[in-house]
């Protein structure tokens, strides 16, 4: 016998034992909870390795005659590993392999195994045919729509009539019961799922007159055995209906289901679940139930719902305006670990094409541009269950601003089959496709590793060869630290052990670790933030003196928490002095922004009173307490007001530094200060620093500005500084206005894609920003097609800090602006509404400005049909960032100032501006970008006349610092480096010398 094991197993016929490894001696007894020996044994299918084998020739001393049983049983090594392996396989031989070889013994009676074509046949129909070898025909038939879970042949061997078998027979006679298919079994709903003030009468209708329509009200598949509609059904409570057409002989029709809800609205979103309740409650089948095997104390293990089990259901979402956000038949599994014992349990969404969607199309959360969904968690709040229902979502928004991958959440009402089942979060599921939406990359590809080895997606090896030299290696070295930092996302990892240590999760760094990389050169680690429901306080008061930071690097930890295994990467990567610094002042850096009390109170609040009116019927619903809610919450506000103090004490202890001084910050004049992870924008600011710990300051000029000096404890004129203090600093950043070219006209305002209501047409508003009067008389816009031109008419004029606006349909905007005077049109081509890119050239045919934009994030989506404009923030600004331009106010501001909707956080994938150096340039230059993701980039070359000189296509960026080097076949002159990516458009002028 061989067997795919991990981590121990014995094997037993009959009751006999007959082989065993990993676990206790050969013939001693195993309890069912013993641990296996040592670290365990790791399953080898999975890595393409090799399975043990065992000669198992004793076992016909334990077989009889008739049915002979083989009992497995399969142990981990510790309670909390995530993952078990137990794959048995049969290995027969013969000692005599007779006159012929190389074809399995007719002594084992392998089963007949089809051929396997090469093509698949659409359920929507196809032609089918059976040829000679010299290509006559056979026999030939048209399959018709086939519906899932159903075959399509002949009523009986040979016949001629066609139908369809609810119970195929391959391989053998068709005798099983057959069906026609319905002409309709389309079912109508007088009155439509939703909210409603009081009762409701509703008329079901099929699509032929003659139709039945049978009916349930349990959640259960309608059936001949249940009503049949034939007068209007009275809804005057919470109801969901699920109605089908049926038929004697006739394949039963699509169900259809409806969730009525009346006097009951809620101001959270509403998610009706409906399943057939053999499908939860069923003692063997249901997955809601205890089942036969389940343990006695919590969380009940060997209960149904420890089973991975996938059932059909109907899933449909009310926005809290009553709309319908989406609605689909899809699977459900229950979802956790631990907390799966809980008596509200969270349910795993997922959409199959088997059950008729493979997507769920909605924009479900505010926080994040993702507009479908492959499955989704309906989370019971984990750990946190009957606690506060928020502390895991109020975790990942105080970490949000950190960049980690976190998942997004909103709160919502569920109902099961009708019943009120309180409340839960709507959270995105991790997995390939979680990644993939996230980051704007393919959902192939993808490691995904968990905990200490066990694999999630595809392989294991770089992570492997990673740890295996982090453990060997002297990291205090530094080309030893640079090789681990060209494996794995040193920065993300700096920031994803600073949120868990700040929170003080102690269900972690040896359980619920995620990290992942592309397959790809030069992709690295980066950390998953998830399932922190052990912060904040959970089941304490005084949890925020806790020093995590000294757990984190624990060196003999116990088997949980904090494993050795769990710590090794920061007890290793701290013998490293950059480490240390960069990790230091990065926690000062989120102690002194986002951990700010006054910062982490508000999110705190915020999330409270989301869920507060309804939380007292939540509770009710599972028997939880009032006082309790509020008495969690509180402690979790007294945690987030003094951890940042202990914080501080411990982050001097663990590196045994000598103290903090405060530091000052100040500008005078226009620009900004990038203090280490920070960019600071309000002043005066104000902070504390460790004592020789050096950080590092850049003075960032805003646009039309220049830096001139600083002034302080530090007077110096270099815009960046490093600072290794040890008493208190105040520092002022001095700027002063660039002398500015005179004639600069900017592009100010784009409307691309009018809301129905404000249907301007296509326009562009132009800006003047010098004192004086420009003559654009000759002037050209023009977009990515170079044979789109509209050139401004002689005598166009715009005056001195003036704005005028070229529109491609002047009626539609004058319709809706007739109070703008300075119009020119009529443009004769459009603007693209997925991207496009404009540029201004001058008389002389020289590009005076250019904006390449998109119509999704990182640029403000309000513009896309949503009524807005793309506004410039600041017209002195680099217009193809798009951090510098916001969403108008509705339905613009054509001919004036821009009116803006302030926009309080970044894109998810802000890009920070790309780099060239030298700059003149040589024969070769050198261009600096960092990424948010690994993705692709096009690289253009344009000479002042907007002509491209040089072009490359799909360069490979990883995320992080990436350098390249091309080359400038171009004469010598000045230049545009036009740069392309799903995350930046951006342009840079060059000189070549």
């Amino acid at each position: 016998m061989h067997i795919d094991y991990d981590d121990g197993f014995v094997a037993y016929i009959n009751g006999e034992e007959v082989a065993r490894a990993g676990i206790g001696k050969p013939g001693e007894k195993v309890n069912f909870d013993q641990p296996a020996n040592g670290e365990g044994h790791e399953a080898q299918f999975y890595q393409g390795g090799q399975v043990d084998g065992f000669l198992i020739d004793s076992v016909f001393q334990y077989l009889i005659d008739g049915e002979n049983t083989l009992a497995i049983q399969v142990h981990n090594s510790t309670l909390f590993s995530s993952d078990l392996s137990a794959i048995p396989i049969f290995t027969l031989g013969v000692t005599n392999s007779g006159a012929s070889s190389g074809s399995v013994s007719n002594y084992i009676q392998l089963k007949t195994i089809g051929l396997h074509t090469n093509f698949k046949i659409s359920s929507e129909g196809e032609h089918l045919s059976l040829n000679m070898p010299d290509g006559g025909a056979l026999d030939a038939l048209v399959t018709g729509v086939i519906p899932a879970d159903v075959s399509f042949g002949r009523k009986g061997d040979g016949n001629d009539m066609l139908v369809y078998f609810n119970q195929p027979t391959p391989g053998s006679a068709n005798v099983t019961r057959a069906f026609q298919l319905p002409a309709s079994d389309t079912v109508f709903f007088s009155v439509q799922g939703g909210f409603y003030a009081q009762a409701q009468p509703l008329i079901l209708q099929g699509g032929q007159p003659a139709d039945s329509i049978y009916y349930t009200l349990d959640g259960s598949e309608p059936s001949f055995d249940d009503a049949l509609f034939d007068q209007p059904v009275f809804i005057a409570a919470t109801t969901t209906i699920r109605a089908r057409v049926l038929r004697h002989g006739y394949l039963p029709g699509t169900i259809f289901t409806q969730t009525y809800f009346v006097g009951n609205k809620s101001e959270l979103p509403v998610v009706a679940v409906t399943t057939d309740p053999y499908n939860l409650w069923d003692h063997e089948y249901g997955i809601y139930a205890k089942g036969s095997s389940a343990q006695p104390t919590f969380p009940y293990f060997g209960a149904n719902f420890w089973e991975d089990w996938e059932r059909p259901a109907h899933i449909a979402m009310y926005e809290p305006d009553g709309m319908l956000a989406f609605q689909l038949d899809a699977g459900i599994k229950i979802f956790g670990n631990w907390t799966r014992g809980n008596d509200q349990k969270s349910l795993a969404v997922y959409a199959r094409k088997r059950y008729g969607n493979d997507r769920i199309r909605h924009k479900i959360f505010d926080e994040k541009d993702i507009q479908e969904f492959e499955s989704i968690v309906l989370r019971n709040s984990g750990n946190d269950f009957k606690n506060t229902m928020f502390r895991d979502a109020l975790n990942n928004a105080i970490v949000k601003d950190l960049r980690l991958d976190h998942q997004a959440y909103r709160p919502v009402v569920v109902y099961i089959n009708g019943e009120y089942w309180g409340i839960q979060n709507i959270r995105e599921k991790i997995s390939e496709t979680f990644l993939a939406s996230n980051h704007g990359i393919e959902n192939e590809g993808i490691d995904i590793q968990e905990n200490a080895k066990s694999k999630v997606e595809s392989t294991s090896e770089h992570y492997e060869r990673l740890i295996d030299f982090v453990k060997k290696s002297d990291l205090a070295y530094d080309q030893n630290y640079s090789w681990v930092k060209s494996q794995m996302d040193v920065d993300n990892f700096i920031k994803y052990q600073i949120a868990q240590i700040f929170i003080d999760n102690r269900d972690w760094p040896g359980n619920n670790i995620k990290y992942w990389r592309v397959q790809a050169d030069g992709s690295k680690w980066c950390w998953i933030f998830y399932d922190t429901d052990f912060g904040l306080n959970i089941w304490s008061n005084t949890n925020q003196t806790f020093n995590t930071l000294q757990f984190a690097m624990e060196a003999n930890g116990p088997e949980w928490p904090n494993p050795p295994w769990s710590t090794l990467l920061m007890r290793k990567l701290t013998e490293n002095q950059q480490f240390r610094y960069d990790f230091i002042n990065c926690f000062a850096d989120q102690l002194n922004s986002i951990f700010l009390p006054q910062v982490t109170l508000q999110k705190l609040q915020s999330m409270k009173a989301g869920i507060e009116p309804e939380i007292g019927n939540h509770l009710q619903r599972w028997n939880g307490d009032m006082w309790y809610w509020n008495d969690r919450i509180n402690a979790m506000s007294t945690f987030l007001r003094e951890r940042p103090a202990h914080v501080r004490n411990h982050i001097t202890s663990v590196f045994r530094l000598t103290g903090t001084y405060k530091m000052d910050i100040g500008v005078r004049g226009n620009g900004s200060v990038k203090l280490n992870t920070l960019h600071l924008s309000k002043f005066p600011w104000s902070g504390s620093y460790y004592k020789k710990v050096p950080v590092q300051l850049e003075a960032v000029p805003a646009p039309g500005y220049r830096f001139v000096s600083w002034e302080g404890g530090q007077n110096a004129d270099n815009e960046k500084l490093l600072l290794n203090a040890t008493e208190s600093q105040s520092l002022v950043a001095v700027f002063e206005p660039a002398e500015l070219q005179p004639g600069q006209v900017v592009i100010n305002e784009i409307n691309y894609n009018s809301h129905a209501d404000f249907d301007a047409g296509d326009w562009i508003e132009l800006h003047n920003i010098s004192n004086r009067s420009i003559n654009l008389s000759g002037w050209v816009l023009t977009d990515d097609n170079e044979e789109h031109r509209f050139e401004l008419p002689g005598n166009t004029v715009i005056a001195g800090h003036g704005f005028l606006v070229v529109c491609k349909d002047k009626t539609k905007f004058g319709s809706v602006f007739p109070e703008v005077a300075t119009v020119q049109g009529v443009m004769d081509f459009g603007l693209g509404s997925s991207d496009d890119c404009m540029r201004l050239l001058n008389v002389s045919g020289l590009i005076e400005d250019e904006v390449c934009y998109e119509g999704n994030a990182p640029w403000p989506i309000e513009a896309n049909a949503g009524g807005a404009t793309l506004a410039l923030e600041n017209a002195l600004s680099n217009n193809n960032h798009p951090n510098n331009w916001l969403a108008s106010t509705r339905p613009g501001s054509p001919g004036k100032a821009n009116y803006l909707i302030t926009h309080l956080e970044e894109s998810e994938h802000l890009q920070a501006g790309a780099q060239i150096f030298p700059n003149p340039i040589g024969a070769r230059f050198n261009l600096y970008i960092s990424s948010t993701m690994q993705e692709t980039m096009q690289i253009k070359i344009l000479n002042l006349s907007g002509q491209v000189i040089s072009s490359r296509e799909h360069i490979g960026l990883r995320k992080g610092d990436n350098i390249l080097s091309l080359d400038s076949p171009m004469a010598p002159g000045v230049y545009i480096v036009v740069l392309n990516s799903s995350t930046r458009r951006e342009h840079i002028k060059v000189l070549k010398r």
